[in-house]
């Protein structure tokens, strides 16, 4: 395997239509007004960010404006994981507000009014913060809400926060707060969090959050599971080629246990040392070798 083989691993999509079939009908139904929110969840690895780029292709060649967010395990600014959002929202509709400054009416005006703020926040303007963080707060949240709903009148609009196990409270109630405003707006909301870090028994913001949102039915949830044996071996040509040994897929099949990221890592790690091997366009494991499959 060579060294950009072994660096550019990116296995085929497979196993997921039912996960793609349900998002799509949440994009066609925003597409006719009717907005939703979604939560996928599911261990690390087991491929929500692919879904969601997946899906955000999808949205973008169905004339979604896609706006994506992240939250980190160790930020600890408000907001933070809709700060990429504010961001991307603040240069999409800048240039466009100052090309009308002169006849705006009096939404535009607001929505400036909204962008201003959102603004002022990225970049650190606002020191009241520090003083009245509630109502400072509660303001950046309706103003995303005002901006967001200006943007899916003009395009349907696809907003997704990932790894929410680390949102911190404001992040998480501006989700909400997302959720619960626009089901009448042609907009798709979609989270990501991983189970095993929700449910480690700490403080987790999100989840008082999204324990609510479901049980008023605000959001939907996907979990996602590991893929099939079959689904595995529906992956491996897409990573070695299509003369594989059979012994070498029962090796992927029972150490990655059907987690799409770990079949990516065993597989590079397995012909980085050696353990498979290419003999004449043909993957085997090496006979040397005492492997348990």
């Amino acid at each position: 395997m060579t060294e950009r083989t072994r660096q550019d691993l990116h296995p085929v999509f497979v196993g997921r239509d039912a996960e793609v079939e349900n998002l799509m009908e949440a994009i066609t139904s925003a597409l006719s007004g009717q907005g939703s929110a979604i939560i996928l969840s599911g261990e690390a690895g087991i491929g929500k960010s692919r879904l969601i780029e997946e899906i955000q292709d999808k949205a973008y060649m169905a004339g979604f404006v896609t706006l994506e967010g992240q939250c980190h395990s160790e930020s600890g600014y408000p907001f933070g994981g809709f700060l990429d959002i504010f961001r991307s929202i603040c240069s999409l509709e800048r240039s466009k507000m100052g090309r009308i400054q002169a006849s705006l009416g009096p939404e535009d005006r607001e929505k400036a009014r909204a962008l201003h703020l959102l603004d002022d926040f990225v970049c650190g303007r606002l020191d009241e913060w520090r003083t009245d963080p509630q109502i400072k707060g509660d303001r950046i949240r309706y103003a995303t809400l005002d901006v967001i709903r200006s943007i899916a009148r003009n395009r349907p609009a696809m907003i997704v926060v990932e790894d929410l196990q680390w949102a911190d409270s404001s992040t998480a109630e501006l989700f909400n707060i997302l959720a619960r405003n626009c089901r009448d707006e042609r907009v798709v909301l979609i989270g990501s969090y991983r189970t095993e870090e929700m449910e480690d028994g700490g403080i987790v913001p999100a989840k008082t959050v999204l324990d609510r949102m479901l049980r008023e039915g605000l959001v939907r949830e996907i979990e996602l599971n590991r893929l099939t044996m079959e689904d595995v071996d529906a992956v491996m040509p897409s990573l070695l080629g299509n003369d594989i040994d059979r012994q070498v897929f029962r090796l992927i099949e029972s150490s990655s246990e059907g987690n799409p990221l770990l079949i990516v890592e065993l597989t590079r790690n397995l012909a980085d040392s050696g353990v498979i091997v290419e003999v004449d366009e043909y993957w085997m494991i090496d006979p040397t070798q005492k492997v348990q499959s």
